[in-house]
């Protein structure tokens, strides 16, 4: 299960500084 929810947390990250750089290339 702590395996599971570390790449679940990862993928979020993942997401989070994906969205936060497209926004930064945009702004």
């Amino acid at each position: 299960m702590r395996i599971i929810s570390i790449l679940f947390l990862q993928r979020q990250l993942i997401f989070l500084i994906s969205c936060c750089g497209t926004i930064i290339k945009t702004g």
